[in-house]
């Protein structure tokens, strides 16, 4: 992202590129999925019952707030890593695996023992 901003480009501005990426990335992994299906069963309806369901009615709202609050993550960890640089931003924002380790043993009880 340093030499990003010394062209002019800010380092939020990737998060839509980002975006567009990964949902292309995962549109193309189900595609594949799909066409392994169909070779394996050798026919279309086979290969969409092989599929597992995506349960939208049931996980959209958890869907859409995982997804925003990555989002919002992401774009803080690259405005983190743009204004106080590599190596405190980025450190910074690998806290998060520590917190949520910590979330997990002590709020969730994960592990016993």
């Amino acid at each position: 992202l340093h030499y990003a901003s010394l062209e002019g480009h800010g380092g939020a501005g990737y998060t839509v590129s980002f975006a567009c990426g990964s949902a292309l990335v995962t549109l193309l992994l189900w595609l594949l999925r799909f066409l392994y299906h169909l070779r394996r069963t050798g026919s279309l309806d086979g290969a969409y019952d092989s599929l597992p369901s995506l349960h939208f009615r049931e996980m959209w709202k958890a869907g859409l707030l995982s997804g925003v609050l990555y989002s919002l993550g992401n774009f803080g960890g690259i405005l983190a890593v743009t204004h106080l640089g590599q190596g405190v931003g980025y450190s910074a924002t690998q806290c998060a695996m520590l917190v949520s380790g910590l979330w997990g043993i002590f709020y969730f009880e994960e592990i016993r023992g």
